[in-house]
């Protein structure tokens, strides 16, 4: 399965891999040379609208193939892929983060919980007198 990355209306990546399928298992495409048609070439950065993009196409985030242009169009642009490319890109920061960087956003939020505690303890303070 080829990897593709295919640029939604709005900018974001979303992974997009292609998906071979039509073809029985055991049987190939041959010349009468016996040599095969290879249809391993991925088109990278293929976009939407570009003439070389192979369809159909399933999208590895969603789980979902998508056999031509219009629906690859409506899928990019839809809510579910737009919040699971969001979801896919924080996993992926997280992911990258450094010890010391996740030390210092421990403490962080740990100044924060304090300071939201304290205003808490002020506000009940000033109700109760």
């Amino acid at each position: 399965e080829d990897e593709e990355n295919i640029k939604s209306q709005k900018g974001k990546k979303a992974k997009v891999g292609t998906s071979k399928q039509g073809k029985q298992q055991g049987s190939s495409d041959s010349d009468e040379n016996g040599k095969e048609d290879s249809d391993d070439e991925g088109d990278e950065d293929a976009e939407p609208g570009d003439s070389t993009t192979k369809f159909p196409i399933t999208c590895t985030l969603c789980n979902r193939t998508l056999k031509d242009e219009e629906q690859l169009n409506v899928h990019l642009a839809s809510k579910k892929h737009l919040k699971k490319t969001r979801q896919h890109e924080l996993n992926e920061k997280k992911a990258s983060r450094t010890p010391e960087a996740i030390a210092h956003l421990k403490e962080k939020n740990q100044r924060k919980k304090e300071r939201r505690l304290a205003r808490k303890k002020e506000e009940r303070e000033k109700k109760g007198h």
